[in-house]
C-alpha cells in the first residue's frame, strides 16, 4: 500500500480496497486495520487527502482539462448563457464576473449526470462539441466515484453511529426511482471553472501565503468534495494540528517534479492529471458525530503566474429527497412544513438534528 505520510497520500487503487468486506478472514482484518489507519491520517489532516490516480483515471482527468480549455476559449459564442460568474465582492453564483474584469472569482458551467447517463445542460455540446460532452460526463462518474469511495472509508470510523452509517448508504447507493418524487433532482454537480483575479481584491500576505484572495476560506456543505489538482497553484487547505496553510498543488508539483522519471517524461498526461484532493463536507462530519472535521479551504492567486487558473470542483450533495428518507431512516419528523423551506433551510435544519443524535 503506497502513502506518503507528510501530505496524507494514497493510491487509488489501494483506496478501493479499503471497502471491500472480506468478514473475519485475515485478508478482512488486514483491510479493516488499513482503513482504520487511513481514518486517523484524515481527521489528524484536516478531513482530506490526496489520491494518486491510476492511468485510466488520469486520461478521464486529462481529458477533462482539455474539455474546460475549450469551453473558456469559445465562452464568446454562448448563446445560451451557460457560463455564469461567481464575484467575491457579492458572493453571488450569478453575479455579472465576466462584465466587470476588476472582481475576483471565478467564471463556471455547473453540470450534472441523469439515470440515463446523459450530461447536462445538453446545450453545454454547442461549446465544447460531442467529444468534449463525453469527456465531461467520463469526469462526473469519476469524481463521483472518487467521493463515494472517500465517504465510505471515513464513515465507517470508530464514533459512527450505525443509523448515520445506514443513511449514508443511502445517500450515496440508493437508485430506487421509486423512492424520489423527482428522480433526476440531485444536490451533486461538477463546476467546471476558470478564475479571474481582479485588481479591486486586496492582496494575502500571512506566514504560508502571497497573493490575491479569489476564494474565502470556507467549509463545504457537501458530503465530500473531489478538486481534481490544477497545473496553477491556488488551492490552500488549512491544517488544524500546525495551523498553517498548506498549498498542496505547489507541493505536488515539487514532489512530482523532483522524483520524475523517464517514463513520466514521456507520458501523455500533464502531471497534474494524476492527482486529485478529496476533502470532507460538513455533511461528513454531521455522519461522523464530529470524528472528521470538514476541511477548512481556499484559493489563493499565484501572483508569480500570468496564466489563468482552471478548476473542476465536484460537489457530493445529498437529493432534495433527504428530508424524506431521514424521516423514513429514524422514524420521526424532522422538518415541519418542509415544503415551506428553501432547500438551505431544510439542510440546515437536518443539520441540527443529526448533530444533535
Amino acid at each position: 500500500m503506497t502513502q506518503d505520510t507528510a501530505i496524507n497520500i494514497i493510491d487509488w487503487n489501494d483506496m478501493l480496497q479499503m471497502i471491500i468486506d472480506d468478514g473475519d478472514t485475515v485478508d478482512g482484518e488486514a483491510i479493516q486495520q488499513k482503513r482504520q489507519d487511513f481514518c486517523r491520517r484524515i481527521q489528524n489532516s484536516g478531513g482530506w487527502c490526496v489520491v494518486r490516480l491510476d492511468k485510466v483515471a488520469a486520461t478521464v482527468v486529462n481529458d477533462m482539462w482539455k474539455c474546460i480549455e475549450t469551453l473558456f476559449i469559445n465562452q464568446e459564442n454562448d448563446e445560451h448563457g451557460l457560463i455564469r460568474g461567481f464575484s467575491l465582492a457579492d458572493a453571488s453564483a450569478n453575479s455579472k464576473l465576466s462584465n466587470d474584469k476588476r472582481q475576483s472569482g471565478y467564471l463556471h458551467v455547473q453540470t450534472q449526470l441523469l439515470h440515463d447517463h446523459q450530461l447536462v445542460p445538453r446545450s453545454l455540446k454547442t461549446l465544447v462539441g460531442p467529444c468534449g460532452m463525453e469527456q465531461a460526463a467520463s469526469a462526473f462518474q469519476l469524481m463521483s466515484q472518487l467521493c463515494k469511495t472517500f465517504t465510505s472509508v471515513v464513515n465507517s470510523g470508530e464514533r459512527c453511529p450505525r443509523d448515520a452509517a445506514v443513511l449514508r448508504d443511502r445517500l450515496l447507493y440508493e437508485m430506487d426511482s421509486t423512492l424520489y418524487d423527482e428522480p433526476w433532482m440531485s444536490g451533486t454537480y461538477h463546476r467546471l471553472c476558470q478564475y479571474v483575479s481582479g485588481e479591486l481584491q486586496t492582496e494575502i500576505d500571512d506566514d504560508t501565503s502571497t497573493g490575491r484572495r479569489l476564494l474565502r476560506s470556507h467549509c463545504d456543505w457537501t458530503i465530500a468534495t473531489a478538486l481534481p489538482v490544477s497545473a496553477i497553484p491556488g488551492l490552500e487547505l488549512y491544517d488544524p494540528s500546525t495551523k498553517r496553510w498548506i498549498r498542496i498543488e505547489q507541493v505536488l508539483a515539487g514532489m512530482h517534479h523532483s522524483n520524475a522519471t523517464a517514463a513520466d517524461a514521456a507520458s501523455e498526461h500533464n502531471w497534474n492529471s494524476q492527482y486529485a484532493v478529496v476533502i470532507t463536507g460538513s455533511w461528513l462530519e454531521l455522519l461522523t458525530k464530529g470524528e472528521t472535521k470538514a476541511t477548512v479551504h481556499r484559493v489563493i492567486s499565484d501572483p508569480t503566474c500570468r496564466e489563468q487558473r482552471m478548476s473542476a470542483p465536484f460537489f457530493m450533495r445529498p437529493r432534495e429527497s433527504l428530508f424524506r428518507q431521514v424521516d423514513q431512516e429514524f422514524n420521526r419528523a424532522v422538518v415541519d412544513d418542509c415544503d415551506a423551506l428553501d432547500y438551505r433551510q431544510a439542510m440546515h435544519k437536518l443539520g441540527d438534528y443529526l448533530a444533535q443524535q
